[in-house]
């Protein structure tokens, strides 16, 4: 009994980091995608800087992540449009980044880590005619 007590509480702890690491790449992956998705929008010539973070946040399902209307910050998510890109140039992609400040629960993990972890994601695509 006292072993097992004295082996559980370690164990729980790795498991735990290993959910939080799990969420952690989850939440990566999903600003790439969502940085991807406000390129492809961006490459439409017509749309506004706005339209297009508007579009980047909705792909981005994230459960503290409030609806995104428009550039800037929406709770622990910022979007922004660095560069909108000129239409036909291809040295001249628009450009799309999200910066979301992710918050870890395990204790542990969190004091070592400094309890937030803020993930990035830029995507760039050339802008169509």
């Amino acid at each position: 009994m006292v072993e097992f007590s004295l082996v559980l509480i370690p164990l729980l702890m790795v498991i735990m980091a290993i959910f939080d690491v799990g969420r952690v790449v989850l939440a990566s992956h999903l600003l790439a995608a969502g940085a991807r998705e406000g390129a492809r929008a961006g490459v439409n010539a017509a749309r506004t800087a706005d339209q297009i973070c508007a579009r980047a946040g909705a792909a981005v399902a994230l459960g503290d992540v409030p609806p995104v209307a428009a550039c800037g910050a929406a709770g622990p998510l910022t979007v922004t449009v660095p560069r909108r890109g000129t239409a036909g140039a291809a040295d001249d992609p628009v450009e799309v980044t999200l910066r979301y400040e992710f918050h870890l629960i395990t204790p542990l993990v969190s004091q070592v880590a400094g309890g937030v972890v803020v993930l990035t994601a830029s995507s760039s695509m050339y802008v169509e005619l």
